[in-house]
């Protein structure tokens, strides 16, 4: 492939038009990830590639896949240097700068899963990418958001996870995750192992550390603010008032 990816593996169901691309019940494999199901680029003519990101338009639906990023740096120096593993389920459409789900279900990590609906836009620069999550069903811990790189990802630097985070233990969240990756607003209901909480939360990256910060209102039900905060003389209550750390 002229991108320099290289597949072990392909066979699909082929149709090429002066203004369509579409592989119907395809496989792919490459040495890292391998993918299934449907895929299609709508266009006005050919030179539209010459500006794919805003120019084609995709509609893709595909079978669990396995994938590692590094794969999808092949095609925009944004991803250059990345290694992440994670597996995908579920349906996208719109060009890449503007791309939609009507329901995806994402694996990462030990435990990490999110399953919702989400609107993109800004790819391929992860960076300023703007996104709107439904969030059906949303499972992690901080061992898994730790694994979670960071551009630029040549330099192989991670997500940093407050301590407070760790104290949660596993995580299951429902509700609603809009802004930048850098830079988000969380509102909805969460169940963790020291209690459960209603929040309307804006988490974002400390320019000075290059750590996140929060703050925000919390209705919290039988928290144990002692294990969350350190401080063994609290326990566990319940409250509803702000925070920020």
């Amino acid at each position: 492939e002229e991108s320099g990816l290289t597949m072990k593996k392909f066979s699909s169901h082929v149709i090429i038009s002066p203004k369509e691309l579409t592989f119907k019940d395809f496989q792919l494999s490459t040495y890292k990830s391998s993918f299934a199901g449907y895929f299609s680029m709508r266009y006005t003519n050919w030179k539209s590639f010459s500006h794919f990101n805003d120019s084609v338009f995709m509609i893709a639906d595909l079978e669990m896949s396995n994938v590692n990023a590094a794969d999808m740096s092949y095609f925009t120096n944004n991803l250059k240097g990345i290694d992440f593993d994670f597996r995908f389920k579920g349906g996208m459409s719109g060009t890449l700068k503007n791309l939609k789900s009507d329901g995806f279900s994402l694996y990462f990590g030990s435990i990490s899963q999110m399953v919702g609906f989400i609107e993109l836009k800004g790819l391929p620069n992860i960076d300023s990418t703007y996104f709107s999550f439904q969030v059906k069903k949303l499972t992690t811990n901080a061992l898994d958001l730790e694994k979670i790189p960071l551009p630029p990802f040549s330099k192989k630097t991670y997500l940093k996870v407050p301590k407070e985070i760790d104290r949660l233990g596993v995580i299951k969240y429902q509700g609603n995750l809009k802004g930048t990756f850098s830079d988000m607003q969380i509102d909805g209901f969460a169940t963790t192992k020291i209690g459960n909480a209603n929040m309307d939360v804006h988490l974002f990256k400390s320019q000075k550390t290059d750590e996140f910060n929060y703050k925000g209102k919390i209705d919290a039900q039988h928290f144990n603010i002692g294990v969350l905060s350190g401080v063994k003389q609290f326990g566990t209550i319940t409250f509803d008032g702000y925070i920020d750390g």
